[in-house]
């Protein structure tokens, strides 16, 4: 019985405060959010779509991410291995968030993106002003 009182005590991850759960998703990578806690329930939904998570998004350190076109799509072959995405998958998903509108990313300098991935992207997000590739920044 006693047990039972405690976990009603125990506040649940689906009413916790926006503001604070925002501050976690930060802390994930681009992928974590999209494809996973954007998905958990109503009240994860609205806090990934915070426009203050979205003005810098990084690519360049995340291992779900396939940055390379030329590579073969890796599947899921559910042996516990991380599922990887098509940066144009993720585009694809950001471009859902649609009230925010990024202004800098940030790739890893090995990446490969394909301008029509690029172009996904910009027209999806009006005021994004640059890439920026670790070493270089290239303007749109």
């Amino acid at each position: 019985m006693e047990r039972q009182e405690r976990s009603e005590n125990v506040p649940k991850w689906e009413n916790m405060d926006k503001d604070m759960l925002v501050n976690i998703f930060k802390k994930l990578d681009v992928v974590d959010v999209v494809m996973g806690a954007s998905r958990v329930c109503i009240t994860w939904f609205l806090a990934s779509h915070n426009k203050t998570m979205w003005n810098t998004i990084k690519f360049n350190d995340t291992d779900s991410i396939v940055a390379d076109n030329t590579k073969p799509h890796l599947q899921d072959n559910n042996n516990g291995e991380k599922h990887r995405y098509q940066l144009r998958e993720i585009f694809i998903e950001i471009n859902k968030f649609s009230r925010a509108e990024p202004v800098e990313f940030f790739f890893n300098v090995n990446s490969n993106v394909l301008e029509e991935d690029l172009a996904i992207i910009s027209n999806g997000c009006q005021i994004s002003e640059n890439l920026r590739y670790q070493y270089r920044k290239l303007k749109i």
